[in-house]
């Protein structure tokens, strides 16, 4: 009988641990989300932009033998 009790509430336990898991996964999920939608263009424009020209400079200096 004892055992029995202890083991409804370890499912229970872990039914509220899974419930908890998923709604602070989905909370950070659209939080993160909702900061990629918010965030600067021009930023992000500016950042592609480097990226593109470091990329170039680098296809430039290889040295390496064929």
């Amino acid at each position: 009988m004892l055992t029995g009790v202890v083991s409804a509430l370890m499912v229970v336990a872990g039914g509220a641990c899974a419930i908890a898991g998923y709604m602070v996964g989905s909370w950070r999920q659209r939080l993160a989300f909702g900061l990629d939608m918010d965030g600067d263009d021009d930023d992000s424009r500016e950042r592609f932009l480097d990226l593109l020209e470091t990329l170039r400079d680098e296809k430039g200096r290889d040295n390496r033998p064929n």
